[in-house]
């Protein structure tokens, strides 16, 4: 990872504990500056100085406070969601997909939230400025309070609110700025592989860091779209010892104890928020898609049977049934992925549970979502409304928790101070570097076998990017970019 990018990570980890805090505590900051146009330490000969002023002061004081009433409002995961699926078509055609949805609540997140930083540097600045300009003195308590105490620190927050945005603008790959533009549409690239949550600011590598394989750099630009940049540092001194994950129950922080591996490719978390109102979208179920590649509809009307009839009972009870079946499903779905991977990347059996810990929850989670694309399983089909309108979707908040939760239980539990063991990781990268290699190869035979009126007019790159997902395979893609396009220890 960059330097420059690794600063920013750390400047905006605030907003690790999500959005709200963070907004809340601007209206809190604006109040306690108002509160000191009141309070005993602002002197009457002072008030009588900036008497011209004080109204405006206190003026931009209230709009601050007033501004961030109406974002939280207008980010209330409700409100987003209904405004999203109301401006769906104005972005994508056909039928409603669930993630191309959260592109659209992550861009409108972004507006807001982009607006918002502009509205807090604007404010803070003037209130800043009217001070400065005074003849209040140096010395003065009720000068340091407010500047000191409050607008530094309130601006010192909008620009970190101005690098978080920066960052969701480039998980976007924004080619125009949404805030100045009526068609808001055009202004990003979704991409079908990316993540579009709040974790996915912490893991996106804006140094570009370089590709050490041609054939990953050609298909991709250097801001990677669905993992961390992140170039390990070098190891420094080993040691055994390591310190034990987060244990907060929504977030995960699950490396070791070097530079190396406490990269975020570690670091993992879902919305509790998110997660609620997604749960309200598990009542009315009528099948759940739970197939592993194979014979999906041995069971299906089975399944469909005996969701109908749970319509009638609690909704309590039918949602904690939907959670248990669909967390069963995912536990023997996540064991098929670790097979299909490994022998994919041929890791040998004894290198198994290292290869996964340094794979890391928000690369697993990745590939775990690809294969359930592939295999079109792990949807949930319920009816929508009255009628026979039926929705199709895929938990994305509860696969999160449930992976999150597996990860704890049967990953970190198997790995020990071998985490910390520089020479198993390099073995491990140079195992998925030679099956790279072999695909590389067998790759680029293809390419050579086009004919020319395939390649004609055509830039080598773009073919290339065309035919990578069935040349190298979408899955094996997601295991390359996270250990070969971030360079070894």
């Amino acid at each position: 990872m960059a330097a420059s990018d690794e600063l920013e990570i750390q400047r905006i980890e605030v907003f690790k504990k999500g959005y709200i805090p963070f907004i809340e505590s601007q209206a809190n900051q604006a109040k306690a500056a108002q509160q000191l146009l009141s309070s005993s330490v602002f002197a009457p000969e002072e008030k009588r100085i900036l008497i011209e002023v004080l109204p405006e002061i206190d003026k931009q004081l209230s709009s601050l406070q007033s501004v961030t009433r109406q974002l939280l409002m207008e980010m209330n995961p409700s409100t987003m969601q209904k405004d999203s699926a109301r401006d769906y078509h104005a972005f994508f055609k056909g039928d409603v997909l669930e993630h191309q949805l959260s592109f659209i609540v992550f861009m409108k997140t972004y507006i807001l939230l982009a607006g918002f930083a502009k509205a807090l540097s604007e404010g803070w600045r003037r209130v800043r400025d009217l001070v400065t300009a005074s003849k209040l003195d140096d010395q003065s308590e009720f000068r340091k309070q407010l500047l000191h105490f409050r607008v530094g620190p309130a601006l010192n927050d909008a620009e970190v609110l101005r690098l978080f945005t920066a960052r969701m603008g480039a998980v976007m790959r924004l080619q125009k700025d949404p805030l100045t533009t009526r068609d808001i549409a055009s202004c990003g690239e979704y991409r079908g592989d990316a993540s579009y949550q709040l974790s996915s600011v912490f893991n996106i590598d804006l140094g570009g860091s370089t590709s050490t394989t041609s054939m990953l750099n050609a298909a991709q630009g250097p801001a990677d779209f669905t993992f961390v940049g992140g170039s390990p540092a070098a190891a420094g001194n080993q040691t055994s010892a390591y310190m034990p994950p987060n244990v907060d129950s929504y977030r995960l922080s699950s490396g070791g104890s070097q530079s190396w591996n406490m990269t975020p490719y570690y670091y993992f978390t879902y919305d509790p928020r998110v997660l609620d109102a997604e749960r309200l979208k598990l009542t009315n179920v009528v099948h759940i898609d739970m197939h592993m590649g194979a014979d999906q509809n041995i069971m299906r009307s089975e399944r469909i049977l005996k969701y109908t009839r749970r319509m009638a009972e609690p909704q309590n009870q039918v949602l904690q049934q939907v959670e248990s079946d669909y967390a069963d499903f995912l536990t023997t779905f996540l064991n098929l992925v670790i097979e299909i991977t490994t022998l994919n990347m041929s890791i040998p059996a004894k290198q198994r549970d290292v290869f996964l810990f340094h794979l890391g929850p928000q690369s697993f989670y990745y590939l775990t979502r690809r294969f359930l694309q592939e295999l079109d399983t792990g949807t949930i089909h319920r009816k929508s409304g009255r009628g026979t309108v039926m929705e199709k979707f895929v938990p994305v908040e509860l696969i999160k928790k449930l992976l999150l939760d597996w990860w704890r239980s049967n990953v970190l539990t198997r790995v020990g101070i071998e985490r910390d063991d520089i020479s198993q990781y390099k073995a491990i990268i140079k195992i998925v570097k030679d099956t790279y290699d072999r695909l590389s190869a067998k790759a680029m035979n293809e390419y050579n076998q086009m004919s020319e009126a395939q390649l004609r007019g055509r830039n080598r790159s773009d073919v290339i990017r065309e035919n990578l997902n069935k040349w190298l395979g979408p899955t094996n893609i997601i295991v390359f970019r996270r250990f070969l396009k971030t360079g070894n220890p």
